[in-house]
Order: structure tokens, then sequence, then C-alpha cells
């Protein structure tokens, strides 16, 4: 959980000894995107350096921290599952490195799937999920009666870094930024980023691209138009005019997620003081057409669907004033952001729902972030009920 981006330098290992001693010890940074060794946990790891990971390196580190045994993993989804059902939620997007449809099938069959699921890939499984003939959105057929809550996600492709780690790949440089000319750096080269698309496309799968910095949007972007398919821009976080109007004419998604902007707002005030006006452009972007989608981005931020209306709407999660006021969503436009295929009439089978027993255009505040379903259903089925 800690956050270097307001350090005046990156952390080493000596730093962690002085006060762990011989006992192997990492620290996983809030966006994910880094870690923090000390020498003992570099040895045991069988890692040199000077003790902070960054981007693959320590993505590679966590994977071997996650190991857990699947059952007790299953369970643990579960329990998240039924939480998550009684904030409202009806559906996720899995975007883990290890996950696959056949795991969330034996877990819807185990009753531990209480909601709709799109399970994404890596470009390292790309072929094994085209060989599967699952299209995106697409969920396979199974014995269980009905149909399943499982299905096909799109091909997940991390372009760039964070901002919190200096490594989301921008335009211009920033204080100790990474990568070349202190702008960060470029996870996959854009020629990389079209063969990877390309192949996406023979399979019928959409792309979430991961692009934090202005540079890395651009590029996926350019990527989206030159291959013809659709997709999401995860995150978005700092976009240029032009760039924002490229999204409704492409067709592309910003998947953003305004926990975000309570997390880093200070940083981007010091580290990005220079384009501060140009992140977290909500407004600007359902202005231009945009398709707009909230989320979470669990577990960098909390599964709080409210908590992130609220912010959207008032841009501040506390008690601060707002933060770029002008790029504040309508109640309206937050909650029709957060949910997908919304329709005043449910035709062609069950549907989903959920009741709040609160009027949210009555709210503000916490009383807006703090509010919970009343009753959930997915697929005609009550997932969570407080009446």
């Amino acid at each position: 959980g800690f956050r270097p981006s307001l350090w005046g330098s990156n952390p080493n290992a000596r730093q962690l000894d002085a006060v762990t001693g011989d006992r192997a010890v990492i620290l996983v940074s809030a966006d994910l995107h880094s870690s923090w060794c000390n020498t003992a946990a570099m040895r045991k790891l069988g890692i040199e350096g000077d003790g902070f990971l960054r981007e693959q390196t320590s993505f590679d580190v966590q994977t071997q921290l996650s190991q857990v045994n699947p059952h007790v993993l299953d369970g643990w989804v579960g329990s998240c599952s039924t939480a998550a059902a009684r904030l409202g939620i009806t559906g996720i997007r899995d975007m883990e490195f290890s996950t696959d449809v056949e795991t969330w099938l034996q877990r819807e069959a185990d009753g531990r799937c209480p909601l709709r699921v799109e399970v994404s890939v890596y470009p390292e499984r790309l072929d094994e999920a085209i060989a599967q003939g699952l299209a995106t959105g697409q969920a396979p057929v199974t014995d269980k009666p009905g149909p399943s809550r499982v299905a096909m996600g799109p091909l997940k492709v991390i372009v760039d870094g964070s901002m919190s780690t200096r490594t989301a790949w921008c335009m211009d440089s920033y204080p100790a930024g990474a990568g070349p000319d202190g702008a960060g750096i470029d996870s996959v080269t854009p020629e990389d980023l079209v063969d990877l698309i390309n192949r996406a496309k023979t399979g019928n799968l959409q792309c979430a691209a991961h692009a934090i910095g202005d540079r890395a949007a651009k590029e996926v972007l350019n990527a989206f138009e030159v291959t013809g398919i659709s997709g999401s821009i995860e995150h978005a976080q700092v976009l240029t005019d032009a760039d924002v109007r490229r999204f409704a004419a492409l067709g592309v998604r910003a998947s953003v997620q305004p926990l975000h902007l309570v997390d880093d707002r200070d940083a981007t005030d010091v580290m990005w003081s220079d384009r501060a006006d140009r992140c977290f452009r909500f407004a600007d972007m359902v202005r231009a057409g945009t398709e707009l989608a909230l989320g979470s981005d669990a577990p960098v931020s909390p599964v709080d669907p409210w908590g992130a209306i609220r912010v959207a709407v008032e841009r501040t999660g506390d008690r601060r004033p707002s933060w770029h006021p002008e790029q504040a969503l309508t109640l309206s436009q937050a909650i029709t952001a957060s949910t997908r295929h919304v329709t005043q009439v449910v035709t062609g089978g069950p549907g989903d729902v959920i009741a709040v027993a609160h009027n949210p255009f009555d709210l503000s505040g916490d009383a807006l972030a703090g509010l919970t379903s009343d009753l959930t259903v997915v697929g005609g089925e009550v997932t969570a009920a407080a009446l």
C-alpha cells in the first residue's frame, strides 16, 4: 500500500534492511506497479538490483507471493462476490493474470458465482483463448440449466505503467520519471500492440488496453484505428484535447476509476502540475460522445460503486474542495456510466435489477457514497436482499 509518488527518490533495499534485518520483506505499492524488497528478499527470490522493482519484474514477484490453495481462493471469491452483490454489483470483469473461463465455470457450478463475470486474457494465453472459439461477451455452452453468467472477456494489454511509480508513458517528462527522457515507459511497443490486437481480432476478441499516460493513450487509439477493432482504454488518466475527441469516432470505451482521483490528486498537482487540467477528463469525454464506463480497478481502489459515483459527481472523496470541478459529471451521467445495457422495459427474459432505500438524487457526500443495495437481482435471481 505504499505510494512513492511524492518521495524525493525511489526507495531502496538498504532502507528496508535498516528496520527488517535478515527477515525477507517485500512491500507492494498501492498501484501494484512496483514492489520494494529488502536484501534478504532479493536473495531469496534470486534477483539483483537496488530493491525497487517496477512493472513486469514487480508483477512477476507479486505472482509468486499470491500463490494460494485453489479451494481457499474459491472461498474468498465466494465471500467477496456476496459482499459485492450487497453493494448492488451485478457483474465484474476479471483481469487477473492467472484466471480463465474454466475456473469461473467451476465456481458457478459450486454456487460461488452470484455475479456476471467476463474473464479477460493476457497476451501469454491469447492463442489458448482463441482456440476456445469464444468471442468477447460470449458464454460457453454448459450442462447447467439456463445460460451461464460466465463469458469470455477481452484481451488485456498493459501498455504503460502508473503515475505513482513514475512509469506512465507521457508526451512530456515529469520529475524523476523512468524511461527515455523521464517520460515513462512503453511496456508494449506500438508495433507489438497492433500485432496483438490483430491476433485478437481473428478470434473475435475485443481489447482492453491499460493506458494511463497521454502518450500511451495516443498509441492505443492509433492501434485501434489501424486494426479497426473495438474495445476500451483502461484508466485514460491524462489525455490530449485531440485524443479526447477520437474515442467516440473510433468507438472506443473509456474505462475510468473515479476513486483514483482521490488517491492521485495531491501527487498530480506536484508531478503533473503542467497537465493536471487534462487529468480525469470525465465531462470532456461525455461531451465528446465517448462511452464512459466507471469501475473500481480493485484491489487498487475499493469495490465501492456509490463511492465512485460520488467522486465522479463531486470531484472529491473527503471534505476538501472539488478538484477541477469543471470535469464533474451529473448524477444521471455517473449512474448511467456505472451500468451496462440500461433499458426501461426488460424484454426477452429476466434481467438485472438493484433497489436502494434512499433516492440518490436527494443525497450528497458521505450519504451518497454510503449507499448499499436493499435488493440485487441477477438474471432474475435474488443475489442480495436487505428488505
